[in-house]
């Protein structure tokens, strides 16, 4: 919700609350108190209730302590630019298709749906960094009791390594419910290295067959993950939620779905642990990564069903076929959060991660800088040159200096 979030520097840590049942319930009723407040605020200030820019904590009513309104003003603001940008981008497709989109199938037609106001529905309770402290094992933050705002110290569980991490500058506060149990989330900003010496740089090239593959200018190799695992994964629980589909099972479903990501949040979160260990222990100061935000817009256009004009050739099934599967590949792939992974446990090893620009970093030659096509993994170039494609892209990526930002398109 509020800017500072976004921040790709920003890293969370979760303590835990030693508190008892009436400590517990009186937060629960200042955790309800507080989204009802947002969505309260988001719903008048559309109505036109509220002014969207002069809008302070005279003009709205809530049993929460001054400083708490104000964050409750910031997350209905951000709440509020999602909504008009994706209701914008819903206007535009209208505009263009006249309500409708033309695919190509049983269905002719499919109408475009108008996106629903978000709105908060999981108890939470921010605190803005300026309001709350961490001291011994108390986290203060402002409440209200009896009409006056006070501040309460909760007894919490912290480790040192935590507290070495809150030395950083903080970021907000946030009081959710984990497993039942309520907890705090502390977040904090990790300051990157900034190291322009000529130590050791590692390239990383990330893929879907093989999910990393490094390259150090001392000329070592290495692979990273099971890619073949990974498609087993996925194809399992697809698998699985169209049965279920079938059946009706949406709980199911629901269930399954946050299986299969966390078993790949796990993988990515041990690839980028191999990945770091390795840049330690060969001493690299610099980690190279591709800067691939658009891919799946890139390739889903080349292998979309709808390519291919002639229907009535005898292969078209077959090619739809796997066209689809693999457009559902590319779209599961988590290549950013692997890219995530690396990049703040590379940043808490005091080493510096750059963005490149990924274009023709598996087809181009490093020996005479030649573009060519590879054959599946095997690069050949005319020269002489032969390589496996990704060790090629990992290659390119680690002598590569055309340096991009994080915001900037593939």
């Amino acid at each position: 919700m509020d800017k500072k979030r976004n921040n790709n520097n920003l890293l969370t840590e979760i303590v835990k609350l030693n508190i008892n049942q009436k400590q517990k319930a009186f937060l629960l009723v200042h955790m309800k108190l507080y989204i009802d407040t947002v969505n309260a605020l988001v719903h008048d200030i559309l109505l036109g209730k509220l002014h969207y820019n002069n809008l302070s904590t005279v003009m709205f009513k809530a049993p929460l302590p001054s400083a708490i309104k104000c964050q409750c003003i910031r997350d209905a603001k951000s709440i509020i630019n999602k909504y008009k940008d994706t209701l914008h981008k819903y206007n535009e497709k209208v505009k263009d298709n006249n309500g409708i989109y033309y695919i190509i199938g049983k269905k002719k037609g499919k109408l475009i749906k108008k996106p629903r106001l978000p709105k908060l529905k999981l108890l939470v309770y921010y605190v803005n960094n300026q309001n709350y402290h961490i001291n011994d094992n108390f986290i203060n933050f402002p409440v209200l009791i009896n009409n006056k705002s006070t501040r309460i110290n909760l007894n919490a569980i912290i480790a040192e390594r935590q507290y070495q991490l809150f030395k950083n500058k903080l970021g907000l506060l946030r009081i959710t419910i984990k497993n039942g149990k309520l907890v705090a989330c502390v977040q904090y900003e990790l300051q990157e290295v900034k190291t322009f010496d000529n130590g050791n740089i590692m390239g990383i090239d990330i893929g879907l067959k093989c999910p990393a593959v490094s390259y150090d200018t001392n000329g070592k190799i290495r692979f990273f993950g099971n890619g073949r695992f990974n498609r087993y994964m996925r194809r399992k629980f697809f698998d699985k939620r169209k049965k279920l589909q079938r059946n009706k099972k949406y709980r199911a479903i629901k269930r399954i779905k946050n299986k299969e990501s966390r078993i790949m949040k796990d993988i990515n979160h041990k690839i980028s642990r191999q990945i770091v260990n390795e840049a330690i222990a060969r001493n690299v100061k610099i980690i190279k990564l591709e800067n691939i935000k658009n891919i799946r817009k890139n390739i889903t256009k080349r292998t979309t069903r709808t390519s291919r004009k002639n229907v009535k050739n005898k292969n078209y099934r077959k090619y739809q076929d796997i066209c689809r599967k693999n457009n559902r590949f590319v779209n599961s792939w988590s290549f950013g959060q692997l890219q995530k992974f690396i990049k703040y446990k590379a940043i808490k090893a005091g080493i510096q991660v750059i963005y490149v620009n990924p274009v023709n970093t598996s087809k181009e030659c490093p020996v005479c800088h030649a573009v060519n096509q590879s054959n599946d993994r095997k690069y050949r170039c005319n020269c002489g040159f032969h390589h496996h494609r990704d060790v090629v892209g990992a290659m390119n990526i680690c002598v590569s200096t055309k340096i991009v930002g994080n915001r900037q398109s593939a």
